[in-house]
């Protein structure tokens, strides 16, 4: 007996299909009246498919012909006697089929992949092909393409080199010419119309319709239905190089219901083997240092952040990746652009980039939100990493914008892009003053192992460059809390040689791109202000040993202040931006960021407020735009300011149904001045676990902390206070909600990786 002969029956002649070997029959019903148990079923089929056949596939290439010598030699393992189409029995020999193939045709992919992989934008459209809504239509035809010949190449391989014809074949060749043809054709359908269904669940269409996108989110579903069209090229297919012109009604219907259960089959067996891979692995890049000794951060390797962050950034699996980066865009689709009906996810498909810089983009933008995500408390993602997130989106679309705006090369706005996604990649409480060149170090440890493409060892120093370059602004602000932070590391008690050092210090902080200011170029290459001894000594206590500024001879310049510039924009011109700004303020926020109000009026600029604060921020951070930038913040004012009047009046609505606050009273924030706690002694302690996330803290200081929470405040001071704080959560809440095109808070981000 071999794969199409059982006893007491005789072999259809339309049994030439090698597919048809996985699919079982098309067109025949046979009956077989003392069937085996359904598992038998199954588990025959399933083990015929995984063995038999690619042993008979490859012994028949050998013998150069079907029944050969070596064929017989390898044979061990009748399939199951086929069941009559529709049955129980016959879905059970289906599902065994498609579960058999999964690790064959997986095996032959991997080995297309990886050759074609070789080449970077092979590699970058077959990923993109499946992430359709972040290219043009010219790149998703072009990507969708490259993925449907990989499935073909891997069809027809399968099916040619892997699958037997039957024993009575009068021409071998041609027959197993046939089988590949099918095979590749049938397998690139599969693929094509699963790229269809997942573009389908992308589209503002499927948006409206949620349950349906999840439905076609799903890979089964999407299995099951590609192989409809996949079944009936199949049929037809077959039936038409054999010479039998189109295949019957009942045979394609057969084909596509069993495709379906192939397609369906497929999905979820390779979603379970992915399941069985090592979990992603934290990977430590070397890293190529101008200096020995000295990481990319600037810092001797003996004190650089590079294992502590490079521990934060794990390496995923290419499904893993496939799903965060999907997320990424779907997050991208809801946030406004700066040109009205449009989003950031609409900016970057019309970026200009190509697929393999859209590829790299995306793929590190996913890895950075992952790491946003999947820092978490009481099972919500960490409050400041929400914010961080929701920024790093909205300066994305402003560095675009910029980059447009200055007509920046694809190259450049490329690395803007990178530059700006890491720049507040690794940003807490914790490392305020110095995640700039954590920043650098994330980039450094992800971007190395993206290189290729176009995408080198120097344009990566100058992405690097370009996110310590970013910190400078806004500057007189900047100056003021190194300044403060100085003051705090020595106890607020400066000699006065320290406090002339500071001052000067200061002053340059303050006016980075003063000409007057003399510059070096720095161990790994960068550009930094040059500073005396002393001055060094006490920027060395806010954990930085260089002040590093962009300059217009780096080759890097013009994507560093393309970052700069959407940093700004995105933080002071936008509402999503102020409000991050205004959180950053008022009431159990920081020791430095103790404001008495909200905001002080329209358009009013007082450091003494939230909001206020911001705007000052704004004019002192535009002082470094860039010509070309500036009518775009411009442009951005006048609706962050009606946003802002929107918000504060929303969050005082609530407030008034929620807690009976009368704003025609004196209501502290609000209209008149707050009043803070009074630590005393406990202060330092405090405002140390108070910059620790709730769930890091230890049970004895969560309870110092609890203890002190409060400390000289009356009963109603504390209500004041509380009410506050939750005025300007609020507001802030508004604010965000305004940078949305739903105009609703933003989602509670979840990781994309199940991990």
């Amino acid at each position: 007996m071999n794969e199409f002969t059982e006893v007491g029956n005789e072999v259809p002649a339309n049994r030439g299909n090698g597919l048809n070997l996985v699919a079982i029959s098309l067109s025949d019903k046979l009956y077989d009246n003392s069937q085996p148990s359904i598992a038998s079923d199954f588990g025959r089929s399933f083990a015929h498919t995984l063995v038999q056949a690619p042993l008979e596939g490859v012994a028949q290439l050998i013998d150069g012909k079907a029944n050969g010598d070596t064929q017989k030699a390898v044979h061990f393992l009748d399939g199951p006697e086929h069941a009559s189409f529709g049955t129980s029995h016959w879905a059970a020999q289906q599902a065994g089929s498609a579960l058999g193939a999964i690790i064959p045709v997986l095996a032959i992919h991997k080995g297309v992949s990886s050759t074609l992989g070789r080449n970077y934008s092979t590699k970058a459209a077959l990923a993109m092909s499946e992430n359709m809504q972040a290219l043009t239509t010219r790149q998703a035809f072009g990507a969708g393409g490259v993925k449907m010949a990989e499935s073909a190449l891997t069809g027809a391989i399968y099916s040619g080199v892997f699958t037997p014809v039957r024993n009575d074949e009068t021409d071998f060749w041609a027959a197993r010419a046939r089988n590949s043809t099918v095979g590749g054709m049938t397998f690139a359908t599969l693929t094509g119309s699963g790229l269809g269904l997942k573009a389908i669940a992308e589209s503002s269409t499927a948006a409206r319709m949620p349950a349906m996108a999840t439905a076609l989110r799903s890979e089964v579903t999407s299995g099951i239905l590609s192989g409809i069209p996949a079944g009936l090229v199949a049929a037809n297919g077959d039936s038409l190089l054999s010479g039998k012109g189109f295949a019957t009604g009942e045979q394609s219907l057969q084909s596509m219901l069993t495709f379906s259960i192939m397609g369906g089959g497929f999905a979820y067996g390779k979603g379970k083997i992915a399941e069985l891979r090592p979990s992603a692995r934290t990977t430590e890049s070397t890293g190529q240092f101008k200096e020995a000794g000295v990481d990319v951060d600037g810092r001797p390797i003996a004190e650089s952040g590079r294992a502590k962050v490079a521990a934060n950034l794990p390496e995923y699996s290419s499904a893993e990746m496939g799903r965060a980066r999907g997320q990424t865009l779907r997050d991208l689709a809801e946030i406004k652009a700066l040109e009205p009906g449009k989003s950031v996810l609409d900016q970057f498909r019309d970026s200009g980039l190509s697929i393999g810089q859209k590829y790299r983009v995306l793929n590190s933008l996913a890895e950075v939100r992952e790491h946003f995500v999947n820092q978490r408390n009481d099972g919500k993602i960490d409050a400041d990493q929400n914010g961080n997130w929701i920024h790093t989106q909205g300066e994305l679309g402003r560095v675009m914008d910029a980059s447009r705006a200055g007509k920046l090369s694809p190259i450049q706005t490329e690395d803007a892009l990178l530059s700006s996604m890491f720049a507040d990649a690794v940003k807490s409480k914790a490392n305020f003053f110095t995640h700039h060149i954590d920043g650098a170090l994330a980039a450094d440890h992800v971007l190395s192992k993206q290189l290729g493409g176009g995408f080198n060892r120097a344009r990566l120093d100058g992405v690097v460059h370009g996110i310590r370059e970013h910190q400078i602004g806004p500057p007189e602000f900047m100056a003021m809390l190194y300044g403060n932070r100085i003051k705090g590391a020595l106890k607020f008690q400066l000699t006065p040689e320290q406090e002339g050092a500071l001052g000067s210090l200061q002053k340059k902080i303050a006016d980075p791109l003063n000409p007057a200011n003399e510059t070096y170029r720095t161990a790994d290459g960068g550009t930094a202000l040059k500073l005396t001894p002393q001055e060094t000594a006490l920027l060395e206590l806010t954990g930085n040993k260089e002040w590093y500024v962009p300059k217009e001879s780096n080759v890097w310049n013009r994507s560093s202040r393309a970052v700069i510039d959407g940093d700004t924009m995105d933080n002071y011109y936008t509402p999503g931006g102020i409000g991050k700004i205004t959180g950053l303020g008022g009431p159990e926020s920081d020791k430095f960021f103790m404001t008495r109000r909200l905001d002080a009026g329209a358009g009013v600029v007082d450091r003494t407020t939230n909001i206020g604060s911001a705007r000052a921020s704004g004019v002192d951070a535009g002082k470094l735009l860039t010509p070309e930038s500036k009518p775009l913040a411009e442009a951005g004012l006048a609706q962050t300011e009606a946003a802002i009047a929107m918000a504060k009046q929303k969050a005082v609505e609530s407030l008034q149904k929620s807690n009976g606050l009368d704003p025609s009273k004196e209501v502290p924030f609000l209209n008149t001045d707050l009043v803070y706690p009074k630590f005393g002694e406990a202060d330092a302690q405090w405002w140390n676990i108070h910059r620790t996330a709730p769930g890091a803290r230890s049970a004895a200081d969560q309870a110092f902390y609890d203890a002190h929470r409060f400390d000289g405040l009356s009963a109603a001071e504390q209500t004041a206070f509380l009410n506050a704080k939750i005025l300007r959560d609020q507001t802030v809440a508004n604010l965000r909600a305004a940078q949305r095109l739903d105009g609703q808070q933003p989602p509670e981000y979840r990781p994309s990786t199940g991990r």
